[in-house]
């Protein structure tokens, strides 16, 4: 197969060529093909069409092909590949591309790309697969609603916070400083911890909640249960420390669910770790339930998709009854421009819903 080259990218006939090989591949070794098809919203020339090639090919995989489909579009073909990966890579294209070229550019870039994907069920020759692919790119374009042009980077926001209470401040002020901008470590007192976690604005990061030795076993199994019961603040580790001077935790005490209890304060350099640990925990259990979250998502899109079909049939079908019943006199016109605009827009979205099906089965 070709791989692209920045120096020319082969064209048109070469890609037809090339889509009809990757075609009888597919259909006799049961594989999958994404294709691509990528056109810049304004014509581009000269070394601004050069940049925007080299460009593309800088963002494929070596196994990818790329094509000069016509003056401002280029084709893609990328084998062994879902048409959900075919999406997540247009989407990369657009980001990547434009925040690139954008940088020199008098004019905004913005992309437009189709993306079609072929199994072993595939009945079309090469041509009839083009039309499909230039079909959805134009599907694509009306989709432009959505704007997937570059957004500035965002500043960091830390990785997680530390909520310290009954504990020196001088500890505190030293897990700063071993954190650095990973973490944001505070004091307040017992009573304001539960309204410091709830008014946290990252809803993303993990908290870690150190109950330090001033507070006696009463305030922190208290405090730990507030934390448990409350649902919003489920993304928490917390760290008991108790006070050097009392007896250790014995095992007949009730479950208070805290993570981990220490005997005493250790140096901030050994605590540190500790905390840090925490953020991984909650992380990954988060991570866990994130992504229980997404697989009930994508059922439910699936099923959705799948019954909005039905209206989506009866409303084209019913379109089609009038335009069938309706006759062309010179009053009727503009009523059967508005129907088949109508039919029209009935049709994009019955295409997008069918894509909307595809993808969440991947």
């Amino acid at each position: 197969m070709h791989k692209a080259s920045s120096l020319a990218l082969k064209d048109r006939d070469t890609f037809f060529e090339e889509l009809e090989r990757e075609i009888a591949r597919v259909r006799r070794y049961a594989h999958r093909i994404t294709l691509l098809l990528i056109e810049p919203e304004e014509e581009l020339e000269g070394e601004d069409l050069e940049r925007l090639e080299q460009e593309i090919v800088s963002q494929l995989r070596t196994s990818d092909s790329a094509f000069h489909y016509s003056k401002n579009q280029f084709t893609v073909i990328m084998p062994d590949t879902h048409e959900a990966g075919g999406e997540a890579a247009a989407l990369r294209l657009k980001r990547k591309i434009c925040s690139a070229m954008n940088k020199t550019l008098s004019n905004e870039l913005a992309l437009s790309i189709g993306v079609i994907s072929l199994d072993a069920s595939i009945s079309k020759d090469a041509k009839e697969v083009a039309k499909e692919l230039e079909k959805d790119l134009e599907r694509d374009k009306k989709c432009q609603a959505v704007d997937l042009k570059p957004q500035k980077e965002k500043t960091c926001l830390p990785a997680g916070e530390i909520i310290f209470t009954g504990t020196d401040q001088g500890i505190v002020e030293s897990i700063n400083s071993l954190g650095g901008d990973t973490v944001r470590a505070i004091s307040v007192l017992p009573d304001e911890v539960l309204s410091v976690m709830e008014d946290n604005d990252n809803e993303k990061s993990a908290s870690v909640v150190v109950l330090g030795p001033l507070l006696v076993l009463s305030e922190k199994q208290d405090l730990t249960q507030k934390i448990r019961f409350n649902r919003k603040l489920g993304n928490t580790y917390i760290v008991w420390i108790q006070d050097e001077s009392m007896p250790v935790f014995s095992a007949d005490e009730p479950d208070i669910s805290c993570d981990i209890h220490l005997p005493s304060m250790p140096d901030p350099e050994l605590l540190w770790p500790i905390l840090r640990y925490g953020f991984s925990a909650v992380k990954a259990k988060n991570g866990h339930m994130e992504s229980n979250k997404l697989k009930g998502m994508l059922d439910a899109i699936g099923s959705t998709a799948h019954q909005l079909n039905q209206p989506l049939q009866i409303i084209m079908g019913r379109l089609e009854l009038l335009l069938l019943n309706m006759d062309e006199t010179p009053e009727n016109q503009e009523m059967i421009k508005d129907i088949k605009n109508i039919r029209s827009q009935a049709l994009l979205a019955a295409d997008i819903n069918k894509k909307i099906g595809r993808l969440s089965k991947y």
